[in-house]
């Protein structure tokens, strides 16, 4: 009983209660794996990635190696640690090569690396292993939404559905396909539905703001970024999505602190980091525009928009070099940009590498 009021405390969002039931549950078993090993999850949400590492590095070394190895994917990811996370992975489809959880996680960081055919690839695996798997239907739709194939990521999508149709997080991802397909009621729709399901679900309120601030309707795109931070304090994404809309607004010192509150609490947030970027490159502080933009790349290092817009400021100053240097950057993690193609021809063109122009303007 301990395990499943854990479950059921997780599932209502009251994680501190959660972690108690999973403790009482392992202190009742010792060997609970499924207890450790949601436990260890709550942690690696939370950022406790020391203690979670411990316990899935346990689980590793005893007969749940796979789910062990599974979990340590599951944190390095978390952590934006691709390639350790890749490691993990496979080390756990070493163990269980028929393990569709792991093939799906597997898929989602091929997804998030831009290596779109073969997370394609990993999460048919997982179907074919587990027909109706929900969870990689709907990463299925991720990877295509993130193609911008928005039509195939709502055939995916629909079909999660089917076999999970109270899942509010599939209700939200048709939700926002429908806000990049720029059509408002459908968008709202959805993600009603999701709030049905959950009324503090904050990925969905934050994104109802989104939708308002699309179609510049500020007073209520402010009302439900609101409404997400205090339904979670700690949603970064709430925090950036208002500061999207203040930048928007030209209120750029606003911008500045909802960006900085969102790093606060993921000092990895990427997209954060390159906002701050922009903020104070309209502000005419080019270094300091250069700075945050590299900050973004720490957090990571296949951020191709990164690469591109430093790359585009060093063009502007003529820095033929180190533009050169961060455009090839950008189209090693995203070749299909055809717009940053043309500039590496640029770069070549001006260094007088023809040769090299012709390449890449054929490209």
């Amino acid at each position: 009983p301990y395990y499943n009021l854990g479950i059921l405390y997780s599932d209502m969002g009251d994680t501190a209660t959660a972690i108690r039931y999973y403790q009482q549950a392992i202190l009742i078993d010792t060997t609970y794996k499924s207890a450790y090993l949601n436990l260890a999850g709550l942690y690696t949400n939370q950022k406790k990635y020391d203690q979670a590492e411990t316990i899935y590095r346990q689980c590793a070394n005893k007969a749940s190696a796979s789910a062990g190895y599974n979990g340590l994917g599951y944190m390095y990811f978390s952590m934006n640690d691709y390639p350790t996370a890749e490691y993990y992975y496979k080390e756990a489809l070493n163990c269980n090569p028929d393990d569709e959880k792991v093939l799906a996680n597997l898929g989602e960081l091929y997804e998030d690396t831009r290596r779109f055919e073969e997370s394609i690839e990993s999460y048919k695996k997982a179907i074919d292993i587990k027909p109706g798997y929900s969870y990689a239907y709907n990463g299925l739709g991720n990877t295509y939404f993130s193609m911008k194939r928005y039509r195939t990521a709502l055939n995916y999508y629909n079909q999660a559905l089917q076999y999970d149709s109270l899942s509010k997080y599939t209700l939200y991802n048709i939700g926002n396909t429908y806000l990049n397909l720029d059509n408002r009621d459908s968008s709202f729709l959805f993600l009603d539905k999701a709030l049905n399901i959950d009324p503090l679900y904050t990925v969905a309120l934050y994104r109802k703001g989104d939708v308002y601030a699309k179609f510049l309707e500020n007073d209520s795109a402010a009302f439900y970024f609101t409404k997400a931070i205090e339904a979670d304090p700690d949603e970064e994404n709430a925090y950036n999505s208002f500061g999207n809309l203040k930048y928007a607004q030209k209120d750029y010192d606003a911008a500045i602190s909802y960006y900085q509150k969102s790093i606060k609490i993921n000092p990895k947030f990427r997209e954060a980091w390159f906002n701050l970027g922009n903020c104070f490159d309209w502000l005419g502080d080019t270094l300091k525009a250069i700075d945050y933009y590299l900050k973004a790349i720490e957090s990571d290092s296949t951020y191709a928009l990164a690469y591109s817009t430093v790359g585009g400021i060093y063009d502007e100053l003529a820095d033929y070099d180190n533009a050169l240097k961060n455009y090839l950057n950008a189209v090693k993690y995203n070749p299909a940009d055809i717009e940053t193609l043309n500039d590496i021809g640029n770069m070549y063109y001006y260094k007088s590498d023809y040769d090299n122009a012709m390449i890449y303007y054929e490209k």
